[in-house]
């Protein structure tokens, strides 16, 4: 395995974890799930149906994204299906939700041992999944397609170089498993967006307040897209962390991020920090009962970050 693919599968194992995550923190908010998708349990349609049963509650998400590296030319096609019950919030963890960015924040992990870890590896169930994947579109698939099938933890993942540019359509579609059967669905790819503020500056760091509002602007936005900024601190001690991420429309060329989602990171305790800014087009549909996000765009930048 390569580094790149090793880098990209942590990704987007991360992306899935990360949306179940959001889902079950954000449940209760007016706006619904935030922060790198908008499916929603009952708000997904598209050619799968609703599951059939009137029921509302999904059996997990389903996450799948293009992506390519501004620098190197590299691109990925890949993501996962996980189960409602892995995204349960862990104890401690609290969510602040900021209207277009939400926070949570969550104390350090306890050290399970050895053989509560096999024990738990023993338990886990089969990594649900749509069977193979025909991918679409750009020069790379074309439209005849491709397909990728899900790995052992039911994984997707193809790199290929130049799979898209600005504007390509690109298409998936699922020939069921676990997860129902789906026809294509398609979401065009946006440009880059440069981040103009905040700006970086000695050491090539941000500086971001908590106990004020932080306004965050950029070039590049493709309307309809949207441009997500996301911070992540780790706390020292067994002050455990936090994450934030915040969504607007890549055409605004600006957003505020609250100085409430901003109060739980502090300059006092903050062991490092990081901050990560992309633009992704993306449309949600379901494929029986199961939410899914399809999404475009190109790898994230960042930069570290400094608190005050």
């Amino acid at each position: 395995m390569t580094f790149p693919r090793t880098v990209a599968l942590a990704f987007l194992t991360a992306c899935v974890s990360l949306a179940l995550f959001l889902l079950v923190a954000c449940g209760s908010s007016s706006k619904g799930f935030q922060g790198g998708s908008d499916a929603s349990a009952d708000g997904a349609k598209g050619d799968g149906g609703d599951g059939g049963d009137g029921s509302t509650t999904a059996p997990g998400l389903g996450v799948l994204s293009f992506l390519q590296d501004p620098d190197s030319g590299t691109g990925t096609f890949g993501g996962g299906f996980a189960l409602a019950t892995d995204g349960k919030l862990p104890a401690g963890c609290t969510v602040v939700d900021g209207g277009a960015c939400v926070t949570t924040s969550c104390p350090a992990a306890g050290d399970a041992g050895a053989g509560d870890a096999a024990a738990s590896d023993a338990a886990a169930p089969t990594a649900p999944n749509a069977g193979t994947l025909t991918v679409t579109g750009g020069p790379v698939f074309g439209t005849t397609g491709f397909g990728v099938s899900p790995d052992k933890a039911g994984t997707y993942f193809y790199e290929a170089p130049h799979i898209f540019v600005a504007g390509t359509s690109l298409g998936v579609a699922g020939a069921g498993a676990t997860v129902p059967a789906f026809t294509t669905q398609n979401v065009v790819a946006p440009g880059q967006m440069k981040l103009t503020a905040p700006a970086a500056g000695t050491g090539g760091k941000i500086t971001i307040p908590t106990t004020a509002d932080l306004t965050v602007t950029w070039t590049g936005g493709t309307a309809g897209a949207k441009v997500y900024f996301t911070v992540n601190a780790a706390f020292t001690g067994s002050a455990g962390g936090a994450s934030m991420t915040c969504s607007w429309d890549g055409s605004a060329g600006t957003g505020t991020v609250p100085k409430a989602a901003l109060a739980p990171f502090s300059a006092a305790n903050a062991a490092g920090a990081d901050a990560t800014w992309n633009q992704a087009a993306q449309t949600s549909f379901s494929a029986g009962a199961w939410p899914v996000t399809l999404s475009a765009g190109f790898t994230a930048q960042g930069a570290l970050v400094t608190f005050q």
